[in-house]
């Protein structure tokens, strides 16, 4: 009965941190949004290509949760850039960074074509961006992109703002409840991009290397967290066995989960029984004890 009230009690206290940290993720994230979504509105006031320059700097300069921030138009739309147009600006160190961009190929860029081709904002999988020509720095990023729509509700282009996974995986690791507990982060197709195991992140999903036999519990598992239900599970990871809460993330298709340790769980309901077990045997022989001389002294009589 008392292993079970620690039970209960450790699942509250795990559902209200897993809980308090989605909140702070999730206004972090708001953040960003916001930023983005107030900048849109000038952008189309204002579709000049140092004006646009601008915007992103201000999004970067302004947000300091913000790692960079792009505005990349439709194919010739500035006739005079030439086919290719993309602002950018980043945080390097203490300063800023903005920059008209070399041409490079933006649009099959998944910052570009995962809102474009789902026309409404989205949430990327993170991803690192520093390759064929692109002036951002080598590090795991996830952009928060918004397509760019004239008054005919075409898209004309994309504002894509960037946040550091380095940075998302700091705020949600503020806090846990017991030592060894941790937090990990699933995208929509099961990769991680929180862990404590850095060399999973993006590029290894939670499916990967599992044993389907013996492992049918993680597997279980990931498909509850991609599919954005929320709760908790009973599952082993390298062999111990442990409570694993989860959430989905309100706005993205991601998934936050929380990992205690059964041992940690009950360590301090286990410590009580190693103190009060010797203590019960100590008093049992004192009981006997005092019972053996009480039996003796009103014997005595009889025996006398």
């Amino acid at each position: 009965w008392s292993r079970d009230m620690v039970r209960q009690e450790a699942i509250e206290r795990a559902d209200l941190m897993l809980n308090n940290t989605s909140l702070r993720v999730g206004g972090f994230l708001n953040e960003i949004q916001t930023a983005t979504n107030n900048t849109l509105w000038l952008v189309n006031e204002n579709l000049i290509p140092d004006s646009l320059l601008n915007y992103s700097n201000r999004v970067v300069s302004q947000n300091p949760d913000v790692k960079s921030c792009s505005i990349t138009m439709e194919p010739d739309f500035f006739p005079q850039y030439g086919r290719n147009f993309s602002v950018y600006s980043r945080r390097d160190g203490d300063s800023l960074v903005s920059i008209v961009e070399e041409p490079y190929d933006y649009y099959s860029k998944v910052w570009y074509k995962s809102a474009y081709d789902a026309d409404k904002t989205v949430w990327t999988d993170p991803y690192d961006d520093n390759n064929e020509g692109s002036s951002s720095l080598s590090e795991w990023i996830s952009s928060y992109s918004v397509p760019i729509k004239d008054k005919d509700d075409n898209t004309i282009g994309v504002i894509s703002t960037d946040i550091s996974l380095k940075r998302l995986s700091m705020t949600i690791s503020e806090e846990v409840p017991y030592d060894h507990s941790y937090f990990m982060m699933l995208g929509q197709e099961g990769h991680y991009f929180v862990h404590t195991d850095t060399t999973k992140l993006a590029k290894k999903t939670i499916f990967d290397d599992l044993d389907p036999l013996t492992q049918a519990d993680i597997i279980a598992l990931g498909h509850e967290m991609i599919a954005g239900n929320n709760g908790y599970m009973e599952v082993v990871v390298d062999g111990e066995t442990c409570l694993v809460f989860y959430k989905p993330l309100e706005n993205t298709s991601w998934s936050i989960a929380l990992i205690c340790w059964e041992s940690d769980i009950f360590r301090s309901y286990n410590n009580l029984l190693y103190v009060i077990a010797p203590l019960l045997f100590i008093g049992l022989l004192l009981l006997v004890y005092f019972l053996h001389r009480i039996v003796i002294y009103f014997v005595h009589p009889l025996n006398r």
